[in-house]
This record gives C-alpha cells, sequence and structure tokens, in this order.
C-alpha cells in the first residue's frame, strides 16, 4: 500500500539539541548513542502523547507533524502544548547530562503536500510545503535569537484563540531575513 499525495492542515514542529555538534567531538560513540537513544525516547514520547506523527529523526533532530497522516481537531494547540512540554522535559534532561539535551524548537502551520514519496525500498511518508520549510528555519532562528521556541506567523496569528489569555506570551521579533540560493 502506497500513500499517494493529498494536501492538507498540518502543524509542523523542529527540534535540535543546542550544541550537539560540539558535543559529538567529546564523547565517546556508546555514550553519544545512549544519550540519543534516551533523549529521542523522551522527546518522541512526548510527540506521541499529544497525537503528532514522528516523520523522521535526522541526526539530534525530531522532525513531527500534526494533523497527519489522520484528522486531529487542535492540532496547533496541540503542537504548542507540545513544544511547551518537550522544552520543559529537556531541561531537565540536559541538567541530568552535563547540559546535552538542551533543545530548541521551531513551530508553525499551514497546508502542507503529504503522501509516500521515495524509491524503490526506501519509501517515506514525509510532508513538503511552506509551513514545514518555515518550521525548520524557525528552529535554526532561535541560534540567533537566543530563543528557544519560535512559531510562524501563520500560528502565532492563530494562538489567542488556542490557548487562555496568559497561558502563553508572545513576543514579537518583526521580520527575519530568510535567504534563497539562485543557481
Amino acid at each position: 500500500m502506497r500513500l499517494e499525495g493529498e494536501t492538507r492542515e498540518i502543524t509542523a514542529l523542529f527540534t535540535d539539541i543546542e550544541g550537539f555538534s560540539a558535543a559529538t567531538s567529546t564523547m565517546g560513540a556508546v555514550e553519544m548513542v545512549a544519550r540519543l537513544d534516551a533523549y529521542f525516547a523522551l522527546t518522541c514520547a512526548i510527540v506521541l502523547r499529544h497525537g503528532g506523527m514522528i516523520d523522521k529523526l535526522v541526526g539530534d533532530s525530531v522532525h513531527a507533524l500534526f494533523n497527519a497522516p489522520l484528522d486531529q481537531p487542535g492540532h496547533e494547540a496541540a503542537a504548542l502544548a507540545c513544544a511547551a512540554e518537550i522544552l520543559a522535559a529537556t531541561e531537565v534532561f540536559a541538567r541530568e547530562n552535563n547540559g546535552f539535551g538542551k533543545t530548541r524548537i521551531g513551530v508553525e502551520c499551514g497546508p502542507a503536500v503529504l503522501g509516500d514519496v521515495g524509491f524503490g525500498t526506501r519509501i517515506d511518508y514525509t510532508a513538503h510545503g511552506p509551513a514545514v520549510n518555515l518550521a525548520a528555519r524557525l528552529q535554526e532562528a532561535n541560534k540567533a535569537l537566543g530563543t528557544r521556541i519560535c512559531i510562524g506567523p501563520t500560528l502565532g496569528a492563530r494562538v489567542p484563540g488556542l490557548v487562555a489569555l496568559g497561558e502563553i506570551e508572545l513576543r514579537s521579533f518583526g521580520r527575519l531575513p530568510l535567504y534563497t540560493l539562485r543557481a
């Protein structure tokens, strides 16, 4: 069975471990794999608890989707609650693991194309589209901004309707430059 393409509204969540590249040069292979396994067990369990789907694990990153492949009413709020829980849990994890595991998160919602993509036996259900790309870039923007969770403008505009006032504080960083390379 292969899931052909469909367009649907999703919320994409991307994580990244702060200082991971530096940690790889100081940890032994066995320790690195053990810590990554423990980190992924923690963060992936949180995603699943909030109804998200693990799209993939790439290096030290979790790519998660909400409202895919099945309908998930309230997926935006679920992704925000997931991000907050991952942040809190990985702060504790990092304290217990010599700083390893501090996490940056990017979240955005919008339409995406989903389906099984690949070649031969390497088929992967995944999402493509501006919201997915922006969530990845927002995760990365945390580095420059000194923040831990960045959400996109579409999700940010929906937050007042998703959570009670006082539960979440949004701070606008204005426009952020995003670049593309043209060949």
